[in-house]
């Protein structure tokens, strides 16, 4: 009875009547697991469900069912207004438990059509309202509310007031969604306002604050309510400080928003981060950069004012040596003297390269201002590989490529100022060139070159300090153009520094000098003079030497001549020798020859006698042999015709036991198929039989009824025993 109601359940033909009479007849919807009953929920059978749902169901059952109908895996069935009143009959018969709150969860996936939309709206109003556990897999329907924006089912869920771990975990999904500042902002109250508040510290990885960040960079008033929340205005986040470090480093949320490129996080929050006490003084660990140092580089004077208004840290310096000093006066313009003089005034330290950047921009007042605040122009800078101010600006400040003629007129201004400082113009770089020859490298060398010499440079040219060296040779700065200068503007260098009457100074340092070796120091000319001397003896006594070995060598030539016949002669007379004895051994080996072919012969003859008896005695021992063989053969062949006789017969026997089996195989299979089809037709019969029953009842009963006889059960149906 139970399977055949799961049969007309499931059957396409949608036999009420039969449902009816099964149930009446005491067939079940909840035995064998539910599986009548889930059948007709999974398949949203509205026709079925009210007859099986008019019944005494335990609740587990009904838990069970839910569960069973209302899968992920079956959502395209019951993810509709059918799936809805099914649901709905259901949750009004009493279900619950987790198959309710799965449902919703996967409601809430399914929700991003319009139309969806509008579904899933009434499915989020009927759980609710049915009591569903907001709790379940510590909220997961609530993590995903959350993250699909919708305000209305945020609300509703945590109207069933979920508990705090369930709330913390979906509040981290408010910023999955790109929903309208407006929107985010009601979806932050609604977390933030709960009595219970949230827990702070429950996390996925990455901050609450730079995700709110990321999505609304300039929502002073979301940074606030978070602050005010709990959330940790100095939490740690990896992110990457300077592009020569290739590993990202641990930075504060103040730290990172002065990271983000063009100014993208707005003044307004990082000033109340700084207010709500975000460290202004932290270092990343590999970079040794701060906040003062990103937001002078970022170029936010209203920033940098308000760290150090806070107290940051203006006597620090990154892993490259910079301080915030030098990195304002490496900006250039006014903004990088207003800059500096805030960080001057906040008490910068002095000589740490700043002065030494800003004559590179050719910014003067910047200058005017280290100046007057004790910066020394010869300060060796580490940062500049130990150059002064002023052979900065000759090296570097062409960096961007051709002066322009204000620029030009900007070096000047900036040279003839620092050299007015006292800036010594002798001085060399650690690689011993002065500052006209770091002028002749640099990359507008011409123009630099041209305005040095215009500012004071033409008068020493010719000093001594001008001179370069590298070690095996000395260079004037027209020979080191010449010789080891690698530029497209050798001549215009040339000219000028020929107009500027630079002389031509080239000579090594020792030993012998280049042909082309000119203006010579005394001492080193005084020197090749006595090296020529002696090299011309030293020549003339070469061919004495090599006149004397000609005549030594002719004797030499006589002598070997000599030796030479002499040994000849000694040959000829050994040759002599030898040649006597080997004709008298090979008389000897002669006659020693025909000894033994003698013996040889002799000893043959014995051999092949013996041979010949030998082979007499072999012939009589084979035939022997042969004619024991042939009678062993004729033995063996008589048992092997016997042998396979034998094996003949056994196999016809095999062969007909086989064939028998086979005969008997088939008929039982002919048996077990006649069995079979005669009891599918006694099943047949006996379900026709049973329908012609329950149709005469059927009609018996409306007879009755019409006759004004109350019905009654007058018999029962007794199926065939099989």
């Amino acid at each position: 009875m139970h399977i055949a109601l799961n049969k007309v359940v499931n059957d396409e033909g949608h036999d009420v009547k039969l449902a009816k009479l099964l149930l009446a007849q005491g067939a079940s919807p909840v035995v064998n697991g539910c599986r009548t009953f889930v059948d007709a929920a999974s398949s949203c059978s509205l026709l079925f469900l009210p007859l099986l749902l008019d019944r005494e169901i335990a609740q587990k059952d009904l838990d069970w069912v839910f569960a069973g109908a209302f899968t992920k895996e079956n959502a395209e069935t019951w993810f509709s207004n059918d799936g809805f009143t099914t649901a709905e009959m259901l949750l009004r018969k009493g279900a619950a438990g987790e198959g309710v709150a799965s449902a919703l969860s996967t409601v809430l996936e399914l929700s991003k059509s319009p139309e969806g939309m509008e579904l899933a709206n009434q499915f989020v109003d009927l759980f609710v309202a049915h009591g569903v556990d907001v709790n379940y897999q510590n909220g997961l329907s609530l993590r995903l509310a959350t993250s699909s924006g919708v305000h209305a089912w945020v609300e509703k869920l945590l109207g069933r007031k979920p508990t705090t771990e369930a709330r913390s975990a979906a509040f981290l999904r408010v910023f999955d969604k790109d929903v309208g500042e407006e929107e985010a902002l009601m979806l932050l109250h609604l977390f933030v306002d709960c009595p219970d508040g949230l827990d702070v510290h429950v996390s996925d990885g990455r901050p609450t604050l730079i995700k709110a960040l990321e999505k609304y960079p300039r929502s002073t008033e979301m940074i606030r309510i978070l602050l005010v929340a709990g959330f940790y205005h100095d939490e740690m986040t990896m992110a990457k400080v300077l592009p020569d470090i290739e590993e990202e480093e641990q930075v504060t949320i103040l730290t990172w928003a002065l990271l983000q490129p063009q100014k993208r996080i707005s003044s307004s929050v990082i000033e109340l981060l700084i207010a709500r006490g975000a460290s202004v003084n932290v270092e990343t660990r590999a970079s040794r950069v701060t906040p003062l140092m990103l937001a002078i580089q970022s170029k936010r004077q209203d920033i940098v004012k308000k760290l150090l208004m806070e107290g940051a840290e203006v006597d620090v310096t990154d892993v490259t040596g910079n301080t915030p000093l030098a990195m304002a006066s490496a900006l250039g313009g006014d903004l990088s003297v207003s800059l500096m003089r805030n960080l001057l005034a906040a008490g910068a330290p002095r000589n740490d390269g700043s002065l030494h950047n800003a004559a590179r921009e050719l910014n003067l007042p910047a200058c005017q201002v280290l100046t007057e605040f004790g910066h020394d122009v010869d300060f060796p800078s580490h940062l500049h590989d130990g150059r002064s101010a002023l052979a900065e600006v000759c090296l570097h400040a062409s960096d961007l490529g051709e002066l322009s003629g204000g620029r030009e007129k900007s070096m000047e201004k900036v040279m003839n100022f620092l050299i007015d400082q006292g800036s010594d113009i002798t001085l060399k770089t650690s690689n011993g060139k002065s500052i006209l020859l770091l002028a002749l490298e640099a990359i507008d060398p011409v123009s630099t070159t041209r305005v040095l010499l215009k500012c004071g440079m033409w008068k020493q040219i010719n000093k001594s300090f001008n001179l370069y060296t590298d070690g095996k040779h000395t260079y004037s700065p027209t020979s080191y153009v010449q010789k080891l200068l690698e530029s497209d503007h050798k001549d215009q260098l040339l000219s000028l520094l020929k107009a500027n009457r630079c002389s031509d100074v080239f000579y090594a340092n020792s030993g012998p000098q280049p042909d082309d070796a000119t203006g010579l120091p005394e001492d080193l000319l005084l020197e090749e003079r006595l090296r020529k001397a002696r090299h011309n003896r030293i020549l003339t006594e070469n061919e004495d030497h090599a006149l004397a070995l000609a005549r030594e060598r002719e004797r030499a030539a006589v002598q070997a001549q000599i030796y030479t016949t002499q040994a000849e002669l000694e040959e000829a007379r050994r040759r002599r020798f030898h040649q006597d004895e080997i004709s008298q051994r090979q008389s000897i080996a002669a006659l020693e020859e025909e000894q033994f072919n003698a013996s040889l012969r002799r000893k043959r003859g014995e051999r092949n006698a013996e041979l010949t008896h030998q082979n007499a005695l072999t012939d009589a021992a084979a035939n022997r042999a042969r004619a024991l063989g042939q009678a062993q053969l004729e033995i063996e062949d008589r048992k092997m015709a016997k042998m396979l006789e034998w094996e003949e017969k056994v196999g016809n026997q095999k062969v007909d036991n086989e064939r028998n089996m086979s005969a008997i195989r088939v008929a039982e299979r002919e048996d077990v198929d006649r069995i079979d089809r005669v009891a599918d037709e006694r099943f047949r019969k006996r379900v026709t039989e049973q329908r012609r029953l329950v149709d005469a009842q059927g009609n018996l009963a409306g007879r009755l009824q019409q006759g004004g006889l109350q019905r009654r059960q007058v018999g029962y149906i007794m199926g065939e025993e099989t």
